[in-house]
């Protein structure tokens, strides 16, 4: 479970809806992107067979800086969205987007539907919630006090563990970690999907900064809801089975990314429900900056 800091935002949910047969609306879509992302709000984009999905990055953000009323700056921006849309079609574009605003003992919900008008149709309620306080931030005249300290001691450590430890070393392996990415060196483990998924075409893109992939359906993935129900009955004595199956049916697979010594460097929610019409899908997986990650495992 996520811890509630006080004074935090998470954002979570989905809207979707059909892209209008119009030639600028994937410009328009992506712009707006940008723009939420310029007000701090960061949402994922996926185009897909004729349909969009607009996910929310549920990383935590500081409500500071979003803006003291964070709710009509979420509504704000939403509204924004609606605007690439004609009125006609924005009755059309469903909404799960929901955030979560936490106040010291309290907790803000609100879930931004898209309304019969086509409008953002705002509800808010404030439940009770157990609640963390945020770290004190350093003045500074700490962060001088804590600097020349940490100064000192580091220079103390390295005097005495220059007889222990081959910097040499440590130095060449440092250089191995700011060389460009590779995508043929990324190992990638399908997991329990591998029965209904293959992997081909794995490049770097955008300066090694994202892999790009193609998924595969095999001959088991389940293309209808009768092919869903055999699968959910076949899964009952296996969790991770059914916990696979469930995916399948949202339509939705994690992408997880760990670095050199196994360590985990961050994930990415994918949507996958193209494959129940086409043999193929394209992924961009964007990869966590100042990491480089030597492996990636799909799971649900």
């Amino acid at each position: 479970m996520t811890e509630k800091i006080e004074g935090t935002l998470v954002i979570k949910g989905v809207a979707e809806g059909r892209i209008p047969a119009r030639p600028d609306i994937e410009n328009r879509l992506k712009e707006w992107v940008a723009f939420a992302a310029s007000l701090n709000l960061r949402f994922h984009l996926e185009l897909e067979g004729g349909s969009f999905s607009l996910l929310a990055d549920s990383t935590p953000i500081q409500v500071e800086d979003v803006g003291a009323d964070q709710t009509t700056r979420v509504a704000d921006a939403l509204r924004e969205f609606l605007k690439v849309f004609t009125p006609d079609e924005r009755r059309a574009v469903f909404s799960t987007i929901r955030s979560s605003e936490y106040r010291k003992g309290s907790e803000i919900q609100t879930l931004f539907n898209v309304g019969p008008d086509g409008d953002i149709l705002v509800r808010e309620r404030t439940a009770q919630a157990q609640t963390s306080a945020a770290p004190r931030q350093l003045t500074l005249k700490d962060k001088l006090r804590y600097g020349i300290l940490g100064l000192g001691v580091a220079l103390a450590i390295f005097a005495i563990s220059a007889f222990f430890v081959d910097y040499g070393a440590l130095f060449n392996r440092a250089v191995e970690q700011i060389t460009p990415f590779r995508a043929g060196n990324l190992g990638i483990e399908t997991g329990s999907f591998e029965p209904f998924l293959t992997i081909e075409q794995v490049s770097a893109v955008s300066g090694g900064r994202a892999v790009q992939l193609t998924l595969r359906r095999t001959d088991r993935f389940p293309q209808s809801e009768s092919a869903l129900e055999n699968l959910e009955t076949e899964s009952k004595e296996s969790l991770t089975s059914r916990m696979t199956v469930e995916a399948l049916a949202r339509g939705y697979i994690r992408f997880e990314l760990f670095a050199a010594r196994g360590e985990f460097c961050g994930y990415s929610m994918q949507r996958i429900a193209g494959l129940k019409k086409e043999r193929t899908v394209t992924l961009r997986i964007p990869l966590p900056s100042g990491r480089r990650p030597i492996r990636m495992r799909i799971t649900y």
